[in-house]
């Protein structure tokens, strides 16, 4: 499935606008609050965008996708569905954060073949 050129060109403008977005801390879950307490200090521009990756975090002239994942949490069916879309059409890569392994960054693609293919939210992979 691909995206059309304009909802393309949308997301891409949406990327680009990161800068001007901030970070509301008290509205994010504790892992979240101390990954974007960690991205600070390596001076990463952070965006938290509901219903995309948690945040959209810019460095390096860089613009990757992070969702953040607390000890209980697990990536959604629609999550893994959106993730996909947006590093099919290279619009975005995606990585997911483990609050309980704070140091690195998992590239989605390397983790989402171990996700049942008929996972209901709530199960961990």
């Amino acid at each position: 499935m691909s995206l059309s050129p304009s909802l393309r060109k949308f997301i891409a403008k949406e990327i680009k606008k990161a800068k001007n977005f901030k970070v509301i801390p008290e509205r994010l879950v504790p892992a979240e609050q101390d990954f974007v307490k960690r991205a600070h200090i390596h001076n990463w521009t952070v965006v938290h965008r509901p219903s995309w990756p948690d945040f959209l975090v810019r460095f390096n002239g860089k613009t990757i996708g992070v969702e953040v994942k607390g000890p209980n949490d697990s990536v959604s069916p629609n999550q893994a569905r959106t993730f996909d879309l947006l590093e099919q059409n290279n619009i975005l890569e995606v990585y997911i954060w483990y609050s309980w392994a704070p140091d690195r960054l998992v590239a989605w693609k390397s983790v989402k073949h171990k996700i049942p293919l008929n996972f209901a939210g709530g199960k961990r992979f």
